[in-house]
């Protein structure tokens, strides 16, 4: 039964999202109802948790993002109050949804939006369409399908930049320069002699005089000793070629490629899978296939020219 409510409630969503003002008031509800079980289901103890302060900061083509004061007692019976934001999406009839702590809120106020959005892909996108743009980004990252957890978010953004970030890069003094580079996110797992099949991130970063990337171990840890190896990747036509790397102590990935193939395969878009078949240090010490993961490189060929 809690099945089939889960798959009917995006369609409700969309229907109640396009009516009357009543019908709105409804749609509200449910959003808000919504939140609270998913919320719930994820506390430690999800029958002490309750909500406080709960506000609609943007409601607008089927995009709600909702900011709430949500407690729930931990383990050890410790009341603990987060404030949190909240954001339910429904679009071609599936409902997604993400919640994190506030710090790092994807809704801004129009007088922040207009002093952060310089140097953003989002940068020329009115108001409503760069906060609409920045939930699509972050449901791609870190957000889930209702009732489809293990699902992977793929939707598009209006700018057709696919999962690319953009930045701008600093000086030495800290000071953020009119010179931008773009990053995407590629996961997947690494082994050692501590640790078998464990969370990795694999960040590429391109600017204007150079493509790397930046090996993080469990997600977080960006790997900073020196050592070489050989990535294969297997392209977008089944092929697989390989690349001598370097890992330096400063936690960059070098790719040796002189006759540009893997920019190529980079500027061909489309999923590609990788991996570094042996490691070697300099005391000898050899593992096989410690690194293996994947890149979805779409939107490549818009997002570099944003490269300043």
């Amino acid at each position: 039964m809690k099945k089939n409510l889960l798959l009917v409630l995006p369609l409700m969503l969309l229907i109640l999202s396009c009516s009357t003002q009543s019908d709105q008031d409804r749609y509200i509800q449910e959003i808000t109802n919504t939140m609270h079980g998913s919320m719930k289901a994820k506390a430690k103890l999800p029958e002490t948790a309750s909500f406080s302060n709960e506000r609609i900061v943007f409601n607008q083509d089927s995009l709600c993002i909702v900011h709430v004061d949500f407690s729930a007692n931990n383990v050890f019976g410790t009341l603990l109050t987060k404030s949190r934001q909240y954001i339910g999406y429904t679009q071609d009839g599936v409902y997604y949804e993400f919640f994190d702590d506030i710090e790092d809120s994807v809704f801004v106020a129009k007088e922040k939006y207009d002093q952060i959005k310089k140097g953003t892909f989002y940068e020329n996108l009115p108001y409503e369409d760069g906060i609409k743009f920045r939930c699509i980004q972050r449901l791609n990252k870190e957000g889930w399908i209702l009732g489809n957890e293990s699902a992977k978010v793929q939707l598009c953004n209006s700018l057709g930049t696919g999962m690319w970030d953009l930045f701008r890069k600093k000086d030495s003094f800290g000071e953020y320069t009119d010179c931008t580079y773009i990053e995407l996110a590629g996961f997947g797992t690494f082994s050692n002699s501590a640790t078998t099949d464990s969370k990795l991130k694999v960040n590429l970063i391109v600017d204007a005089q150079s493509m790397y990337m930046i090996l993080f171990e469990y997600g977080n840890f960006p790997k900073k000793d020196k050592w070489s190896g050989n990535m294969k990747v297997k392209a977008q036509d089944g092929n697989t070629l390989t690349f001598q790397v370097r890992n330096t102590e400063e936690g960059t990935l070098q790719i040796v490629d002189p006759k540009g193939s893997f920019a190529q395969i980079v500027n061909n878009e489309g999923k590609i899978l990788c991996n570094i078949d042996s490691e070697k240090y300099p005391y000898g010490t050899i593992f096989k296939n410690p690194y293996t993961w994947s890149f979805d490189l779409a939107g490549y060929t818009i997002a570099k020219q944003f490269i300043r």
